[in-house]
């Protein structure tokens, strides 16, 4: 018995250690994310968890090289946001760890903000691989990952003072080693003189509050806007964004500022026409307002959406409300060829309040609408409707003969989605014309399947429910 047992043992053993072997001639050294991705050895999605300070961003690494891979991450790896109004990110530890052939690594990373002025980032807001940094802003954060500092403020406004030259003099920590293992490693990053900076003595030290909001609104045409921060008394106080080009419609944008003022403070936030000075909209905010609007999601949408065209088009295609209001433009005067079913696969995310009412709008050149499809969402995903066939048998009866005759089907929406015929002739007397006809539009559809005559005079119409 004792001579079975062991023997198992050295099995297992053995069994380990050529894993272990196996593994370890594959990839001998960590290898840096930089190079990885640079090879095509992995690939990467990264997505926010609200907030900018802390572990805030989710890193979901997949392995699709031909062996084991084991990854470096370094402090200082920068990700930016593919919303532009939303901050970009800096990794501040240092992270080594494998994945196996195939496999996906999730990982959290502890990050810092590198655009003060910027939105604080929402949940399941989308980061891009960008770079190591290898000058500036990796010095700082090296030395935040050498001391563990992640959690300490004074690291944030460190990281501030290199990305965007906030004043290395204001830089305090009530703990002296803190503070001077921050403020040599910011004044090596911006090439200042330690010694020669007169940094802010404890007892003049005010704190500095962080203020977050949004600005929420309905632009009627193009322009650009400024937002520009004043205090209670409306007396001007700093402009964070500068002659930003805004479209159309809905806006929507997250900012935030830092100050050293009383904990009571309160500051008017307002949408400044760059031009005409108009203010568009106006806000007060406090230490403790709250960075976003709860109700505004990161929608990821995959649609097909499909209609008729009679003649060659330019389309326009955008995302509407209920109301009307435009939320997002694809794309502008794309031309489209005359077609029985033109189909426009559409992936794409938007980032809009979850309780609205949407839909994807096809115009033509004049403004006239050509398609319309609801847009249904669920969590995150924006439903992605099968393929469905409608089969109809369409009856007529034409006292006399005609000629250019055309049977086509319409949504609720007055929108064409098919066309069975197309200038035919018809013999006078009863008939039955059985139609068969491809939509994406979903269950519980009405159709409408009008016959006309050349002129456009409506010779019959049956509505059809799906």
């Amino acid at each position: 018995m004792k001579t079975t047992i062991l023997s198992f043992l050295l099995f297992i053993s053995f069994l380990f250690l050529l894993a272990f072997s196996n593994f370890s001639s594959a990839q001998m050294t960590h290898i840096d994310l930089e190079e990885l991705i640079e090879k095509q050895q992995v690939k990467i999605n990264a997505r926010g968890l609200g907030g900018y300070f802390g572990e805030k961003l989710l890193l979901n690494i997949y392995n699709t090289y031909s062996k084991p891979l084991l990854v470096k991450i370094s402090a200082g790896t920068i990700f930016t946001s593919e919303d532009e109004n939303i901050q970009d990110l800096m990794i501040l530890e240092d992270y080594q760890f494998a994945i196996q052939k195939g496999a996906t690594k999730m990982q959290s990373v502890l990050t810092a903000c590198i655009q003060s002025s910027n939105g604080s980032p929402y949940k399941n807001a989308l980061y891009n691989f960008d770079r190591l940094d290898t000058k500036k802003l990796s010095i700082v954060a090296q030395t935040i990952a050498k001391y563990d500092y992640q959690t300490d403020y004074t690291a944030q406004f460190s990281v501030w003072c290199v990305s965007n030259n906030q004043k290395t003099a204001s830089i305090f920590n009530p703990d002296q080693e803190i503070f001077e293992n921050l403020a040599r490693a910011v004044c090596q990053a911006k090439g200042e003189d330690f010694d020669k900076i007169k940094f802010i003595a404890q007892e003049e030290y005010i704190p500095t509050f962080t203020f977050n909001g949004y600005l929420q609104t309905f632009l009627e045409e193009n322009q650009k806007i400024n937002i520009e921060i004043y205090d209670n008394e409306s007396k001007f106080f700093t402009t964070i964004i500068k002659d930003f080009e805004a479209k159309a419609g809905f806006f929507y944008r997250s900012f935030m500022f830092n100050q050293q003022v009383g904990e009571d403070a309160s500051f008017k936030v307002r949408l400044i026409n760059s031009a005409d000075k108009k203010v568009l909209m106006e806000k007060e905010v406090n230490k403790n307002s709250i960075a976003h609007n709860e109700d505004m999601k990161l929608i990821e949408s995959e649609n097909k959406f499909v209609f008729v065209l009679d003649e060659p088009t330019k389309l326009n295609l955008a995302l509407y409300d209920d109301q009307n209001h435009l939320f997002k433009s694809y794309f502008t005067d794309k031309k489209y060829n005359k077609s029985s079913q033109t189909v426009i696969n559409i992936r794409h995310n938007a980032f809009i309040p979850k309780s609205g009412v949407y839909f994807l709008v096809a115009k033509d050149a004049n403004g006239k609408e050509v398609g319309r499809e609801r847009v249904y969402t669920n969590g995150h995903k924006i439903e992605r409707k099968q393929m469905l066939v409608q089969r109809h048998n369409f009856s007529v009866n034409l006292v006399d003969p005609v000629s250019g005759i055309s049977l086509d089907v319409f949504d609720q929406y007055g929108n064409k989605v098919a066309n069975i015929l197309e200038n035919s002739s018809l013999h006078h007397g009863y008939r039955t014309i059985p139609t068969v006809f491809k939509h994406y539009l979903g269950r519980g559809q009405t159709f409408y399947l009008r016959m006309t005559d050349r002129n456009g005079v409506l010779i019959k119409e049956e509505i059809v429910v799906n």
